[in-house]
């Protein structure tokens, strides 16, 4: 008998307490023709019906059997057979007792796959155009044999899709740490090279405000725990990023008791003399910039944003703080500067934990108004075009701000171009709300805006 095949891709999960998220998740990962050969399920300590739902979506679903292979300490061994599927998919599920760290206990289901690469999904997630990746993750093994890491984009939420690291070919000598926000790293550190995925696949976080706060305050309470850690143990290191996570619930993130802009100051201002120089280090000064532009406190949050800029060039958050903010204080001329700076610098990418695409809506927003103040008009027109359809929920109102100016700016002779040119074909209400605010803007030929309105109206003729 030949050896057993390697499964291509294995699927790698920690649950707990589930029962809400676990089913749409297996659905979207079990549906049609799945990419993975291998799926883990560790339950780290689940005291609700997670255990059922999981074992009936297995179990029950017409033209699937499972197959009890073994059962061995560390959990039990099963083969999932689905008719029209000529490949089995290997099946493990293990327990173990929560240990107050992601890190750990994502390592231990990787462990306990088998996949030459892994990847990981959580309990809250879906993943929508998964029956596209492995035809996608073989095509880039053979053009890029060095790849190691694939990035896959994240809808955290309605308005929110950042880049996220997912897969990993394991033998390369991937390891998570951190307990929080964990991330994988090579031991010893080499080439990562990494290929982003853009064929329609997408993580979908699963999640309502009651949960989302639910995580919210389970994840301040492992930074508490590791910071209290970390601190007696005397790793300033881990210490300065549990800092600037709990700086970063507290400022941005947060609701009720979590929300404290005060603490959330005095926190980054403890975190970066323990981060130093490292990206880490830049995100915080670049956080505690924003959150005191936010208090109109310019000069302070200048001398951060300036800092960030200065000692992690590397950084694009940096310079863009730098600029956002000098529009901010109203200081155009220095903005425009900066802004320019930020034309020529080549995006990198980085697995950043601040919201990369609130910075980027910024950017094209404050980046439009102060080129639109200056009279550059055709640069403030390229700016606009860094809010996307996904960036501009987040950043709404400063972008109509800026849309609104200038189109006030170009005149109309540039109206009905700068419509199309931001795609309103597809957003036609939003493409209304912009021109009905250019009438008492003093838009000189309102004729002409009207016969636009029309237009954009017969499209969505349940407005009228």
């Amino acid at each position: 008998m030949g050896e057993p095949v390697q499964p291509f891709l294995s699927l790698c999960m920690i649950i707990r307490d589930a029962e809400q998220t676990i089913g749409a998740l297996l659905k979207s990962v079990l549906s049609g023709q799945t990419a993975f050969t291998e799926i883990v399920l560790v339950d780290t300590g689940s005291n609700d019906n997670t255990h059922q739902i999981v074992t009936d979506a297995l179990e029950k679903p017409l033209g699937q059997t499972l197959e009890h292979m073994l059962t061995t300490p560390e959990g039990s061994l099963y083969r999932l057979h689905r008719r029209g599927h000529s490949d089995s998919i290997r099946i493990v599920r293990a327990h173990m007792k929560w240990p107050n760290d992601f890190a750990q206990a994502r390592n231990h289901a990787f462990s306990l796959a088998t996949g030459k690469w892994r990847m990981y999904l959580d309990a809250d997630d879906v993943l929508e155009g998964g029956h596209n990746l492995e035809g996608w993750l073989r095509g880039v093994e053979r053009r890029n044999p060095n790849c190691n890491a694939i990035v896959l984009p994240y809808a955290y939420s309605h308005d929110t899709t950042q880049d996220t690291t997912r897969i990993f070919r394991w033998a390369d000598g991937w390891a998570w740490k951190d307990p929080i926000h964990e991330e994988c790293v090579r031991s010893p550190p080499g080439h990562r090279g990494f290929a982003k995925c853009s064929e329609g696949i997408l993580v979908r976080h699963n999640v309502n405000d009651e949960r989302r706060l639910k995580s919210l305050k389970r994840n301040v309470t492992i930074c508490e725990a590791a910071l209290e850690k970390a601190n007696s143990e005397g790793d300033a290191l881990l210490a300065g990023r549990m800092l600037y996570f709990l700086g970063s619930y507290r400022a941005f993130d947060g609701e009720g008791d979590v929300f404290d802009p005060k603490k959330a100051e005095e926190t980054f201002k403890n975190a970066i003399p323990l981060l130093g120089v490292n990206n880490i280090g830049g995100l915080a000064r670049v956080n505690l910039a924003f959150l005191l532009a936010d208090q109109d406190r310019f000069s302070e949050a200048l001398l951060w944003a300036s800092e960030a800029a200065g000692l992690t060039p590397e950084l694009p958050e940096g310079l863009a703080a730098l600029a956002i903010i000098h529009a901010m204080s109203g200081d155009y001329p220095r903005a425009a500067f900066v802004f320019d700076q930020l034309k020529t610098q080549k995006e990198t990418l980085l697995q950043s934990t601040t919201n990369l695409t609130i910075v980027k809506g910024m950017r094209g927003a404050w980046g439009a108004i102060t080129y639109a103040t200056l009279g550059r008009l055709d640069d403030a027109t390229q700016e606009l075009a860094h809010i996307t359809p996904a960036i501009r929920p987040q950043v709404q109102d400063l972008a109509t701000r800026a849309q609104v100016l200038v189109l006030k700016k170009t005149g109309l002779e540039r109206l009905r171009a700068f419509i199309e040119f931001c795609r309103w074909d597809t957003e036609s209400v939003k493409a209304i709300e912009i021109l009905e605010g250019l009438v008492p803007a003093g838009i000189s030929d309102m004729v002409e805006v009207r016969q636009m309105l029309r237009e954009v109206r017969a499209k969505v003729p349940q407005l009228e």
